[in-house]
C-alpha cells in the first residue's frame, strides 16, 4: 500500500487522498465528474467500469447505459444481472489470467466502480494493479467502500443522477468499438474453459471409469455442475446462489446466456462473513415474492447442514384461503435446489491454509455422514440423487421443463477430490491464458517498452522530459531515455483498451 503510483501521487500533491461529492439530485461542482466526461470525449479513451452486485432490473439498464456512454469496457460480476447483457465482457476474470492482460499494462484512463463489492479476486487485483489516477466509486451516501484505498472520488448520488448528468453534457449511449476485441477473446475463454472440462474424462477417469462414470462422458465437477445449470435454466427462471464454491464457480465459469432480450433481475446471493447461514430460509422467502416463477437455488453440503431445518419452508404451505390442515390446496415454491456434495470445506484448499496439510484436514476440511435423502424424506420434498454427469444433466432438464412441479433438492455428489478439483481449476485458467495470448499475439506483435517505477516518475516531474525514441517496426511502442523497469504491452496502435478491433 505505500510504494505505489496511487500513494505516491496522493504524497507528492495537496489534495485529499479521495473526494466525496455531496448527495444532491444533481451532481454539480463535482471534479471527478468533470474529469471523467474529459476522459470519455477522447478519441481513444481506456476506461473500464466494474460492477458488483446490483438490486434490481432498472439498476442493470442504467449501468449498461452509463457504460455505453463512457465508451468504456464492462467487467461484470455474477450478482449483476450484466452477465446476460450483450456486450459485457463475460469471461473477464478467466481472461486476466493471462499476463498480457494484467492492470499494470492496461494504461486505463479511468475506472468506475458501481454496486457491490466483486467475487472475483482477480478483477479486485485488476483495479489496484491498474491504480487509474481517476477511480470513481459510485454508492449509497455514506458509505465507504474502498478496502484497498484506491477511490479518488466518491459519488453518492446514483446511477440514475450519473446517467442524466451525462446526457446533458452530450455524451452518446453507443456500445464500445473496443468491446468486439474484448468479446472475441471472451469467445475464446469460453470454448478453452468447455473444452477443458469436457476434456476431463480422458485425464481423470481411471480404467473401470469410476471417476467419470461413464467412458467418454465429462467427470462430474464442480465447474461442470455450475455450467450445467447456467446452461439448462429455464427462461425466465431466477437463479439464487451460495456463497464458498458455488458463487464462484458460476462466477468464473458459466456461459452467457442466450435468453438476453429483456434485462433479467440480478441473482439473489447471501454474500458477507456469514454467507453460508440462513441460504434456504433467504432462497425460500424470495421466490416466495417471484410469485410462482421458477427459481435454481445451487448450494455447497455444508451451507445445507448450516440451515437444515429451514427445509420446512419447503414444506408445502397452506394457501391463504385453505384450512391449516388442508394439503390439497397448499401453495408449492418453485424452486429447485442444486446441493452439491463435495464431501464439506472444499473451498479451503484455494487459500493459503490449504499448503499446510496437517492443519488442513484437522480443522478446516468439514467431512461428514448427512444422508441428505433422509432429510428431504423427513420433509416430504421431492429428491434426486446424481453421481454421474449424465444423470445430473437429465435430472436438471426434468426440473426446468415442468411447470410448477414444487420444490425439488437435486443432489450432485461431484467425483473430484478437494485437490484434484483445485488441479481442475488451475488447468482451465492455464487453458484460457494459453488461448488468450495465441490471439492476441496472432492480431498484434509484441512490443516492449521502457517506464520509471511510481516514485522516479514523480521526482522526475517537473523536469524538462528527454527525447523519446520510438523503436522501429512497432507500432506505438517507444522508449523513454529515463526509463529503470521494463513491461510488455500489446500494440495495435491505440493498444488494448484504446483500440477497435
Amino acid at each position: 500500500y505505500v510504494d505505489t503510483a496511487t500513494m505516491h501521487r496522493w504524497c507528492s500533491s495537496r489534495k485529499p487522498r479521495s473526494t466525496y461529492a455531496e448527495a444532491t439530485p444533481a451532481l454539480t461542482d463535482c471534479n471527478g465528474i468533470e474529469e471523467l466526461i474529459e476522459v470519455a470525449q477522447k478519441t481513444d479513451p481506456r476506461i473500464v467500469v466494474l460492477v458488483g452486485t446490483l438490486r434490481t432490473q432498472e439498476e442493470v439498464l442504467l449501468t449498461e447505459e452509463v457504460a455505453h456512454r463512457l465508451n468504456a469496457i464492462v467487467f461484470a460480476d455474477i450478482t449483476s444481472g450484466l452477465r446476460q447483457r450483450p456486450g459485457v465482457v463475460h469471461y473477464a476474470d478467466q481472461l486476466l489470467t493471462s499476463p498480457l492482460l494484467a492492470g499494470d499494462l492496461m494504461q486505463l484512463d479511468a475506472l468506475v466502480h458501481v454496486g457491490g463489492p466483486l467475487v472475483s479476486a482477480r478483477l479486485a487485483a485488476f483495479a489496484k494493479a491498474s491504480a487509474p489516477e481517476l477511480y470513481i466509486r459510485v454508492g449509497p451516501p455514506n458509505c465507504r467502500m474502498d478496502q484497498d484505498h484506491l477511490v479518488t472520488h466518491h459519488l453518492p448520488g446514483g446511477l440514475l443522477t450519473l446517467s442524466e448528468t451525462l446526457a446533458k453534457r452530450g455524451l452518446q449511449a453507443s456500445p464500445p468499438n473496443v468491446a468486439n476485441l474484448w468479446r472475441h477473446l471472451s469467445e475464446v475463454a469460453g470454448k478453452a474453459i468447455e473444452s477443458t472440462i469436457l476434456e476431463e474424462s480422458s485425464a481423470s477417469g481411471d480404467a473401470e471409469g469410476t471417476t467419470t462414470g461413464l467412458s467418454g462422458t465429462p467427470v462430474f465437477s464442480e465447474p461442470f455442475v455450475a455450467r450445467t445449470v447456467a446452461k439448462l435454466l429455464c427462461t425466465g427462471g431466477q437463479l439464487q446462489i451460495s456463497s464458498s464454491m458455488p458463487i464462484r464457480d458460476l462466477d468464473f465459469f458459466s456461459p452467457p446466456s442466450v435468453d438476453s432480450g429483456l434485462a433479467p433481475l440480478p441473482p439473489a446471493a447471501n454474500r458477507g462473513a456469514s454467507g453460508i447461514d440462513g441460504v434456504i430460509a433467504s432462497a425460500a422467502g424470495f421466490c416466495k415474492g417471484l410469485n410462482g416463477s421458477p427459481s435454481t437455488l445451487i448450494i455447497g453440503d455444508v451451507a445445507t447442514i448450516h440451515d437444515l431445518n429451514s427445509l420446512q419452508q419447503l414444506a408445502a404451505t397452506p394457501s391463504s384461503s385453505s384450512s391449516a390442515s388442508t394439503t390439497a390446496t397448499s401453495k408449492k415454491l418453485n424452486l429447485t435446489i442444486i446441493l452439491v456434495n463435495n464431501g464439506g470445506g472444499g473451498i479451503f484448499n484455494f487459500l493459503p491454509i490449504g499448503k499446510h496439510r496437517d492443519v488442513l484436514s484437522q480443522y478446516f476440511n468439514e467431512p461428514h455422514s448427512i444422508n441428505f435423502e433422509s432429510a428431504c424424506q423427513a420433509f416430504g420434498l421431492q429428491y434426486t440423487c446424481c453421481e454421474t454427469a449424465q444423470d445430473f444433466q437429465l435430472a436438471y432438464a426434468q426440473t426446468q421443463a415442468r411447470s410448477n412441479a414444487g420444490p425439488h433438492i437435486i443432489e450432485a455428489r461431484v467425483k473430484l477430490g478437494h485437490e484434484e478439483n483445485v488441479a481442475l481449476h488451475q488447468r482451465i485458467s492455464a487453458a484460457v491464458a494459453r488461448r488468450v495470448r495465441a490471439e492476441l499475439l496472432a492480431f498484434s506483435p509484441l512490443s516492449w517498452t521502457l517506464s520509471a517505477s511510481p516514485r522516479e516518475k514523480l521526482e522526475s516531474s517537473g523536469k524538462s522530459s528527454e527525447p523519446t525514441n520510438s523503436q522501429p517496426g512497432n507500432s506505438g511502442a517507444s522508449t523513454s531515455t529515463t526509463a529503470t523497469s521494463t513491461s510488455v504491452s500489446i500494440s495495435n496502435g491505440a493498444g488494448v483498451l484504446g483500440g477497435a478491433a
